[in-house]
């Protein structure tokens, strides 16, 4: 079917891994590339679990997503290095939907957010996503970063809770209420984990510190058989075998309910893949294709949903781990899935023995990282601007809803830039006799107008106005409104208007409205 498009258009929607094909991968390669993703494999294991447990399903849930989703987003996906798997980001996204509408509804949010991904990618969408302003995409992620780590106070304390409700403020009053069913040993596992996590990643970043980390505290734990909550304790035994696929329930209703959340998970997707992307690609050289990949992701997420998995998108750790240790092709990724599939199918039992503060360190870690400081007091001091839309999507993500700061901060971003753009026109009038001559520099557009009447309304007593234009770069109908408004009241005073200098571009803006003078 491709070959009925451009080369451009062909290339656009070729899988890498297709291309690698094509390019010849030697046996040296090969052995190379399944080796890395045996290693990233080992570090996807904790991280699939923890993110399921974060989100208040079975440890399970996450290996299925990462098996089926990473298999298919390695075939067909637009980058040589991504890694696709549940991530931190959806953590809370989805522990909402499931304390809400129940875990089916969220099997048909996943798989209604595929079919959008897949559009967005036939659509040519990739490179529109770039134009969501970076305050709002870190205000963002902070938040997540916050909520994240909220959500795993509970297990890396070892408190005795019983179900905490999703708000943040009530999870922190739940907390503080049970402060004093504390378990120490949780504690001590919990932080000891993360000590050697941040410690093998300072000294050996290669060596993967949180597989090391949890099997040390499964040892520790089952030797001196301390009283700590496992992933097996809580879950019961883990399958040996994938579930056998089937359709979600799908009803009109149910869509209805689901449309923003499902909105959330699409953007969120999109913006982490394609950021993942864009990250590795700085590392590498290498340029991925941003369509094809929003296109694999769909149907990653859509064959997770066949199998009761988690929302998937590229996981931007792990992808630049799997270029670090030395990747070159998608047969790493897709080795990586495989790999995980043979765990899950021989040593799943052996995952249960994991403590549950051992996970909980993986993901506040995750957490930290996610947050990037760096950059978010970064922008606090930019400009009064960006610090307000920063504040504003961070503190809606964490106190209210993360589809709601989105959409808030993309509003409130395009009134800013709005204002900043009408602020930039100005209005210049010269006086030569009883003739005037008016410049407008500046887009000419809904916004400046106000700006526009008042000015070109201050010269009453000329015979003659010039209009001069070769400093608007754009106009729109508002603006081209604007200007025959005036024209009309200069010939009510008897007086001659020209307009000249306009570009080609408003030039037939003009004439496609209609005549002005």
């Amino acid at each position: 079917m491709l070959r009925f498009f451009s080369s451009k258009t062909r290339l656009a929607f070729t899988p890498q891994m297709l291309s690698c094909l094509k390019e010849g991968i030697s046996l040296n390669r090969l052995l190379q590339d399944s080796l890395v993703g045996l290693l990233v494999a080992i570090i996807s294991l904790p991280l699939s679990m923890a993110f399921a447990i974060g989100a208040g399903l079975e440890p399970a849930i996450g290996l299925y997503t990462s098996i089926i989703a990473g298999f298919i987003v390695a075939l067909m996906g637009g980058s040589r290095f991504q890694i696709a798997g549940p991530t931190g980001a959806f953590v809370v996204v989805v522990f909402d939907i499931v304390q809400r509408q129940g875990y089916e509804a969220l099997v048909l949010a996943v798989l209604l957010a595929g079919c959008l991904l897949v559009v967005m990618g036939i659509l040519r969408l990739g490179s529109f996503l770039k134009y969501i302003p970076y305050p709002v995409i870190t205000g963002m992620t902070s938040g997540i970063a916050v909520v994240l780590f909220t959500s795993q106070f509970k297990d890396f304390l070892g408190l005795e809770t019983g179900s905490v409700g999703v708000a943040f403020l009530a999870r922190w009053q739940s907390y503080y209420t049970h402060i004093s069913t504390w378990n120490p040993y949780a504690l001590m596992i919990g932080l000891s984990s993360l000590i050697i996590i941040v410690l093998i990643r300072r000294k050996s970043p290669k060596i993967p510190g949180a597989i090391f980390a949890i099997i040390l505290a499964c040892f520790v734990v089952h030797y001196w058989s301390l009283p700590v909550e496992t992933v097996h304790s809580r879950f019961g035994e883990i399958p040996s075998s994938l579930p056998w696929p089937s359709w979600p329930v799908i009803t009109l209703e149910r869509i209805k309910n689901l449309m923003p959340d499902v909105i959330t998970l699409t953007v969120l997707a999109a913006i982490e893949s394609l950021l993942s992307a864009v990250v590795v690609d700085s590392m590498s050289g290498a340029k991925h294709r941003s369509d094809m990949e929003l296109v694999a992701q769909g149907f990653g997420n859509m064959g997770s949903a066949f199998f009761g998995g988690l929302p998937v998108t590229g996981a931007i750790a792990r992808t630049a781990i799997n270029y670090k240790l030395g990747a070159k092709t998608p047969i790493s990724a897709a080795v990586h899935a495989v790999a995980l599939f043979l765990i899950l199918t021989f040593l799943g039992p052996l995952a249960g023995c994991m403590p549950l503060s051992a996970l909980a360190a993986v993901v506040i870690l995750t957490a930290f990282f996610m947050f990037e400081a760096k950059h978010f007091f970064a922008l606090m001091g930019s400009s009064l601007s960006d610090a307000v839309l920063l504040l504003t999507t961070f503190a809606l993500t964490v106190f209210i809803d993360i589809t709601v700061a989105v959409e808030i901060g993309v509003l409130l971003a395009a009134l800013m830039f709005t204002k900043k753009m009408a602020d930039v026109v100005k209005v210049e009038a010269k006086m030569r006799g009883s003739h005037a001559e008016v410049s407008i520099i500046g887009p000419l557009f809904f916004a400046a107008t106000g700006k526009l009447d008042a000015d070109l309304a201050n010269h009453p007593e000329c015979k003659s106005v010039t209009i001069k234009l070769e400093a608007v770069s754009v106009i729109d109908t508002t603006g081209i409104q604007s200007l025959k408004k005036f024209t009309a009241h200069c010939k009510k005073r008897g007086q001659e208007v020209h307009i000249t200098g306009a570009n080609p571009f408003v030039l037939k803006l003009l004439d496609n409205v209609g005549k002005i003078v």
